[in-house]
């Protein structure tokens, strides 16, 4: 134990005699744990904890592929083509692409990204939709 206090005290004294070397050691150490703290939680909140939804290992997205090999947007018809023949998933939903609308109401007006989904999608993930049992012209319910 006395030879870790001596080592502790020699280490001390050479990090005094060079207070720029000390420095940047210091701030790389920190910018180190700093940034690994943040990449752990990154991967934890995206990776290691389970999805939010019931059954999430049951979800599954299905795509076109064009003729090169890339993923199309899939049409109207054929999603309802699919969704009329479908024999094995429980539900069938589609998901547009992203659009901005602006909510309107009894505040100021909010610009949102909002995404256009079939009937089921809510029921495949376990939720429900908000809605505005209030009327049109009242502040909405989100």
């Amino acid at each position: 134990m006395e030879t870790v206090l001596q080592d502790v005290r020699y280490g001390v004294r050479q990090l005094l005699r060079s207070p720029g070397f000390t420095a940047v050691a210091i701030v790389t150490l920190v910018l180190g744990i700093g940034a690994n703290t943040a990449i752990f939680s990154f991967v934890d909140a995206v990776l290691l904890k389970p999805l939010p939804y019931p059954h999430p290992e049951r979800i599954v997205s299905v795509w076109e592929k064009n003729a090169r090999g890339f993923r199309n947007p899939i049409s109207t018809l054929n999603f309802l083509d699919w969704k009329r023949q479908n024999r094995c998933f429980q539900f069938f939903s589609a998901v547009g692409f992203d659009d901005a609308v602006t909510l309107t109401g009894s505040g100021r007006p909010q610009e949102l990204y909002v995404q256009r989904v079939s009937a089921s999608y809510f029921r495949a993930l376990g939720a429900s939709a908000a809605s505005d049992e209030s009327g049109p012209h009242d502040s909405p319910a989100l």
